[in-house]
């Protein structure tokens, strides 16, 4: 029965031309300038430069295109000889909705005289007064000695005609509308050409690894980039990766705000020769950041790629890590984890890795997800692996002096206690291993056996005690034993 009235209807619009819609004098359609390059940083946001030429008229073009640029980003500018630029004015675009549902179309035709054809064969002419809940059509009814207000339910109405022009749909703001720009100078009815920059949200992109442990002392590393588009169809441009740099807040630029939701690596040998970036890819400095440059990427909008960055053999070295932090008050120390990992070598003299996810293998076969870490030129980074049994951690200590009353802390009387403690590792394997050993504490380290490296923190500020960290760096022999010794003095809680 709907379908029925509403072909009807539309059947007399289009034969009687009862509906028609004007919009005004509209803007003739306008530029969209080709996007030519991208700078995309670490946060997610873009920095897009569109270049191309533009004919005005009157002195005057139009962007069809109006980014949701950061507040104070949006820039727009021509390189022509006495030519510049002298107003860019945005302008939001109308959009008509057809109405989804015959009580909103009702509602938005309030006033328009109509003719309403009945399921019973009855015509009723009069004007719309209004609608009441979801079905009821209320219509004033001419009569020779007056009106009256009659309420019709949808389901008794076969069709309408309209003698009123009938609004058929509803206008509503896009929030992607034109740039309008105004030059200075020059030929009025000339070509020039128009750059129009800004930073905006959608393109990001992620360092991916894969870590291929060919022997102990040797990997495959692969450096690629996933970048995904969500903004807008790339074509031709030159993309340039930011390693790391600047942040930003992400407030939009009030020019583009139209309604409230828009507010609400690395050699095994030393020789550079065996550092390989792929073809097209390169590595620039610009003042403060340092980006990975590929020209010639097209990427629509909704799409993701993976950009291979470097492909080569690093050098390795095997090493045990043991890392861990002993409360305040004390706990079970007996059984610590040791991890399996390894060292690795930037020999080269460029910074070529950031910080990422890695997916380490040995001969292709996967061993575990971790992050793989920044090293610097002819520096070195550790990543873990898994733990290993066959090397064991417990730690002992044990108190040597105490003295009463030393300090009032927050009204609390506390204690000054001294301990001496040992981290006692013991290898099991039948080769002598490196290994890395952090521990952290509450209380002051006053020395450290075996060149343990003492770092004294801040303290809490509901404690009285600093933060302490010793690290140290050995070999652990096979089958054998080894004790790193410290002291240090906690303020406990008197009695």
């Amino acid at each position: 029965m709907k379908r029925r009235k509403w072909l009807f209807f539309l059947f007399l619009v289009v034969v009687t031309g009862v509906f028609a819609f004007t919009t005004g004098g509209a803007a003739e359609s306008g530029y969209r300038l080709p996007v030519k390059q991208v700078v995309v940083y670490p946060d997610g946001f873009s920095f897009l430069v569109h270049e191309g030429e533009v004919r005005l008229r009157n002195g005057e073009c139009v962007l069809d295109f109006l980014p949701q640029a950061l507040r104070g980003s949006l820039r727009v500018s021509t390189p022509a000889s006495g030519v510049s630029v002298e107003q860019v004015r945005a302008e939001a675009i109308p959009k008509k909705i057809p109405f989804e549902k015959e009580e909103e179309f009702f509602r938005q035709n309030t006033g328009k005289s109509v003719q309403l054809l009945l399921a019973d064969g009855e015509f009723v002419s009069g004007k719309i007064k209004g609608f009441i809940g979801t079905d009821l059509l209320v219509v004033t009814v001419l009569h020779g000695n007056g009106s009256i207000d009659q309420a019709y339910p949808l389901d008794r109405i076969a069709a309408y005609y309209f003698i009123d022009r009938a609004n058929l749909e509803k206008e509503e703001i896009e929030n992607t509308g034109r740039l309008l720009v105004r030059l200075r100078g020059g030929d009025p009815n000339g070509q020039y050409p128009l750059t129009l920059s800004y930073l905006q949200k959608g393109i990001t992109w992620f360092p991916e690894y894969i870590l291929d442990l060919r022997s102990e002392h040797g990997a495959e590393l692969i450096f690629s980039a996933v970048v995904k588009n969500d903004l807008i169809d790339l074509e031709n441009t030159t993309l340039y990766l930011a390693e790391e740099g600047p942040r930003f807040d992400g407030e939009i630029s009030p020019l583009v705000v139209f309604t409230e939701e828009e507010k609400d690596l690395l050699l095994y040998a030393a020789s550079q020769e065996n550092l390989r970036a792929f073809n097209g890819v390169g590595e620039s400095t610009l003042p403060s950041l340092r980006v990975y440059s590929m020209p010639s990427i097209s990427l629509k909008k909704g799409t993701r790629i993976v950009l291979p960055l470097f492909h080569g053999t690093i050098r390795t070295e095997p090493i045990y890590c043991l890392n861990f932090s002993q409360s305040g008050s004390g706990g079970d120390y007996s059984d610590l984890p040791v991890w399996k990992g390894y060292r690795l070598f930037n020999d080269s003299s460029r910074r070529f890795w950031v910080e990422g996810q890695a997916m380490i293998t040995s001969d292709n076969i996967p061993l575990g997800l971790r992050c793989f870490p920044y090293i610097p030129p002819q520096g070195s980074g550790e990543i873990l692996v898994q733990t290993d049994g066959s090397i064991r951690a417990r730690v002992e200590e044990e108190e040597f002096e105490r003295t009463r009353r030393t300090i009032s802390f927050r009204g609390q009387e506390y204690m000054l206690v001294k301990v001496r403690g040992a981290v006692i590792l013991d290898n099991y394997k039948e080769e002598t291993v490196k290994i890395s050993v952090t521990q952290r504490l509450f209380g002051e380290v006053t020395a450290a056996g075996d060149q343990g490296k003492i770092t004294k923190k801040a303290p809490l500020a509901n404690n009285p005690n600093p933060q302490s960290e010793i690290a140290w760096e050995v070999e652990l022999p096979a089958r054998g034993e080894k004790k790193l010794t410290y002291v240090y003095q906690v303020y406990l809680p008197g009695r």
